[in-house]
């Protein structure tokens, strides 16, 4: 369960970048990031090339960007909770920056995620507001970069 592929992607770290939304219940359907968790719990902490942890690849995934459908708003709900079982399971994750330097949050801010998740995030590590990246920007740059995307 831990073998990586050729970019340092373990089954975990492609179960969470590739969550979809469920079109017929929607739903997301977490049967494999939880059989996987509970496999192989050291995933959790496995960096791929980029030093990507699974926890950041989850915040890119389709099913956790932020929605103004409002048929889809239970997945937001869904969504919050699978981070927040991530997060509790293994707590020291929040603190997790990738080889950019950039943390969870700032993966969520530049993949505009639901805004539970983000407020999740914040509770669970507020001093992630103040960490710059490598390029130097801090959340809030990547909040302004997605809300004006012209101005980058």
């Amino acid at each position: 369960l831990m073998l990586p592929d050729k970019h340092g992607n373990t089954p975990l770290h492609i179960a969470c970048a590739t969550l979809q939304i469920q079109s017929k219940t929607n739903s997301i359907d977490e049967t494999i990031i939880k059989t996987l968790s509970v496999g192989a719990p050291e995933a959790h902490h496995a960096q791929n090339q980029q030093g990507d942890i699974p926890l950041s690849l989850l915040l890119t995934a389709p099913a956790i960007q932020a929605t103004t459908d409002p048929e889809l708003l239970a997945v937001e709900s869904q969504a919050e909770d699978l981070i927040r079982r991530l997060l509790h399971e293994q707590q020291d994750l929040s603190s997790a920056q990738n080889k950019s330097g950039q943390t969870l949050l700032h993966m969520a801010t530049m993949h505009r995620v639901h805004e539970r998740v983000s407020i999740l995030l914040l509770d669970n590590a507020s001093y992630a507001v103040g960490l710059s990246d490598s390029q130097g920007k801090l959340p809030i740059h990547h909040v302004a970069a997605t809300a004006y995307p012209h101005h980058n």
